[in-house]
């Protein structure tokens, strides 16, 4: 799982090699033999761009009272399912960056991940919101949290029941 385009080569060095990082052809004929069950990336060249698709997405899921952070982690929660029902018993749900929102989200409602490693997590929303810049997205915060619960009290509970590993939050 991957944020970059699923045959850049920064993801491709975990499971294949080439010598040009530019030859994505060779990265995706490597992914293909080896015979993976799921293998999702995207490309994040127009993401943050003005008006570009973070804008649309937070706008849209605010429009259908539907947060994209929500939208994501049911993507996350059907693929544990999914995982689950293939026979695997102990998932280690790893994340990185804005990925680590709907990671965070899908362990707390999942039973099937048992571990939980994030690395560049959000360390609270009440922060993000306290300062002039922040580096995340709009489409990365639910609208009203903040009146119930902030990522803190999530962090603190998968500590607790899911063996939480936080690498260099931010």
């Amino acid at each position: 799982l991957t944020t970059a385009e699923i045959y850049d080569a920064s993801p491709a060095a975990f499971s294949v090699h080439t010598r040009n990082r530019g030859n994505y052809a060779d990265i995706v004929d490597q992914y293909l033999a080896l015979e993976p069950d799921v293998m999702l990336g995207g490309g994040s060249d127009q993401f943050l761009a003005p008006y570009g698709s973070d804008y649309f997405y937070a706008i849209h899921s605010l429009m259908l009272d539907r947060p994209y952070v929500g939208q994501k982690t049911y993507d996350l929660l059907r693929v544990l399912d999914w995982l689950a029902a293939a026979g695997h018993r102990s998932i280690h749900l790893a994340a990185l960056g804005w990925g680590a929102l709907p990671a965070t989200f899908a362990a707390l409602l999942s039973k099937h991940a048992s571990h939980v490693t994030l690395k560049h997590a959000l360390l609270s929303y009440a922060g993000a919101g306290g300062t002039e810049s922040y580096r995340w997205p709009l489409s990365a915060f639910v609208p009203g949290v903040l009146q119930t619960w902030d990522l803190p009290d999530c962090y603190r509970e998968l500590a607790r029941t899911k063996s939480l590993r936080q690498i260099e939050p931010r």
